[in-house]
């Protein structure tokens, strides 16, 4: 716009942002820029530089089998993580947001792991999964299901399922 006026001050505002942006900048963003010029290069050490080698990277990575075997497992986090706590976060928060006995409770009860640090919630979930004196292999030999008892966090069919499901409940 033509002969438009900038109001005094303008600056102001501005100047209180320009320390954390270059913050901001120089912690996030320099970082991945960094990481986009090492995906499509070769170091071979400090001191002789970067070679530009296009997608060869690429390449070997998905030549891996343990590579695509941690993208599936990734893959089934992320669909966990998006199609379960959602929609029943959704849910549990449109069944508290009523009143009824005991709301707060309920509220409280459900809030609860959230407050809890992933420490506290490993050590927990480590009881429950312990083997041979874990919660869920002692509840599951006492319904005389025995044979449904395992080793959940050291057996490979199972230890992806195991540690969504901690995850879930966080």
């Amino acid at each position: 716009m033509p002969g438009a006026k900038l109001k005094k001050g303008w600056w102001v505002p501005w100047s209180f942002l320009a320390l954390p942006l270059t913050v901001y900048m120089i912690w996030v963003y320099l970082p991945i820029a960094q990481s986009f010029g090492y995906a499509f290069s070769k170091r071979d050490s400090l001191f002789y530089g970067t070679v530009y080698i296009g997608l060869q990277n690429f390449a070997r990575l998905f030549g891996d089998a343990q590579f695509i075997v941690a993208l599936k497992n990734n893959l089934v986090w992320l669909i966990f993580f998006v199609l379960i706590p959602i929609p029943l976060g959704l849910f549990i928060a449109m069944l508290f947001n009523n009143a009824f006995k005991g709301n707060r409770i309920y509220k409280t009860l459900f809030y609860l792991p959230m407050t809890l640090s992933f420490a506290i919630i490993g050590t927990i979930w480590m009881w429950i999964y312990n083997p041979d004196a874990g919660f869920l292999n002692t509840v599951l030999r006492g319904l005389g299901l025995a044979d449904w008892a395992k080793p959940w966090l050291g057996d490979r069919r199972f230890m992806t399922g195991a540690l969504v499901a901690v995850g879930v409940w966080r």
